[in-house]
């Protein structure tokens, strides 16, 4: 596999959570894997998160990053499950139904 797999991360926090402590690093250790965009729920959070990890991609809106087409596989890491959107899943199936 020449093309690596663009991956988008929902819930991701500049300062603290797992997509700082794990899955960045994580992820960093995989070639076949590229994150390319991530989302918080700010544009300013976002823009810092994108800043600290390199993704060219930032959205304060989680529905912006499914639908990208530079995103093909997307990575829930909310660290309060309360404030997350069941419906999410129900966007990013169909986009992979789609694809």
């Amino acid at each position: 596999m020449n093309e690596k797999i663009r991956i988008g991360m929902i819930g991701v926090n500049p300062e603290r959570g797992w997509a700082s402590a794990a899955h960045f690093p994580a992820l960093a250790l995989l070639p076949q894997y590229e994150v390319t965009a991530l989302s918080t729920t700010r544009p300013a959070s976002a823009g810092r998160a994108a800043e600290k990890f390199n993704v060219p991609l930032a959205f304060a809106d989680h529905r912006e990053l499914v639908s990208h087409p530079s995103v093909f596989m997307k990575l829930i890491v909310p660290h309060k499950y309360k404030l997350f959107d069941p419906s999410l899943f129900v966007q990013i199936s169909s986009t992979i139904v789609s694809t």
